[in-house]
């Protein structure tokens, strides 16, 4: 978690930022009543393109519906990692990695432990769907 609160969004890997940014896009629209899969279609196409919109879609209503506590997620313009957020991708680097136990014990610092145990394949699905999208657009 350590290597990602309050470091630079502009720092972070193309796939660190494409989930960011998703969580982000996510939150606000929840927060503003949208529905926040479609918003995220609008807004950020790739992830439905990819197949990556329903895990991260799934995820973070997993989140919304089974958080432990208010979990305070930063408006996309925001320039730096906020602590859930860091730990959001410290755990989507364990589940991107295979370390599903890991991943969804620390998650389980955001939700419920059931819960966790259903959202870190979700992170690790993410990750596998949005990589060639993220490789091709490199290529580009």
């Amino acid at each position: 978690m350590y290597a990602y609160l309050d470091r630079p969004v502009a720092d972070l890997a193309a796939a660190e930022r494409l989930l960011l940014d998703g969580v982000r896009c996510w939150a606000l629209s929840r927060t503003l009543g949208g529905d926040p899969a479609a918003a995220l279609g609008r807004r950020m196409p790739i992830l439905d393109e990819a197949g990556a919109l329903r895990p991260l879609d799934r995820l973070m209503a997993a989140i919304d519906r089974d958080g432990s506590d208010a979990i305070e997620i930063q408006r996309p313009c925001f320039d730096s990692v906020e602590e859930v957020e860091a730990v959001l991708l410290a755990v989507a680097d364990l589940a991107r990695d295979h370390r599903l136990d890991e991943a969804a014990a620390a998650l389980a610092l955001l939700v419920r432990p059931a819960t966790a145990d259903t959202v870190a394949p979700l992170l690790a699905e993410f990750h596998r769907r949005a990589a060639p999208a993220l490789a091709r657009t490199a290529a580009r």
